[in-house]
């Protein structure tokens, strides 16, 4: 089971008005996120739990990220992804945070091991 973590953000919502513990909410919902062990597990959980303009939106703001730490101008990132650029400015104010350089960092992994299995296999190939 994942460690539990401490929310540094204590949503205020209709629910602070009744006896519920919003951080203790919050913690569970990391919790549970954090013990999703897999990409399918992954997938199940968000499509059930999320819409798909949420997930869409997230998605986005994932590839805005790339493609801003990539060095991808506005105007480019605007075009292709059909964002505004007011989105590509709140992306571009987070990409410094530690979340943000987690999941970029991931991509990054990813992106390296997928561009050396398509080496691997065409030096095989030879």
């Amino acid at each position: 089971m994942a460690k539990k973590l401490q929310s540094k953000k204590t949503p205020t919502t209709a629910l602070s008005q009744h006896s519920v513990d919003i951080a203790t909410l919050v913690n569970r919902f990391y919790q549970v996120v954090g013990d999703v062990n897999s990409q399918k597990d992954s997938q199940l959980f968000l499509n059930d739990f999320l819409t798909e303009s949420e997930i869409t939106a997230f998605a986005k703001r994932l590839a805005i990220a790339v493609e801003l730490d990539a060095g991808k101008s506005y105007d480019k990132i605007r075009q292709e992804y059909g964002v505004s650029t007011a989105t590509i400015s709140v992306v571009s104010e987070m990409i410094s945070k530690p979340g943000m350089q987690l999941a970029l960092k991931k991509v990054k992994t990813d992106n390296w091991a997928e561009q050396m299995s398509e080496k691997i296999v065409t030096f095989l190939k030879k």
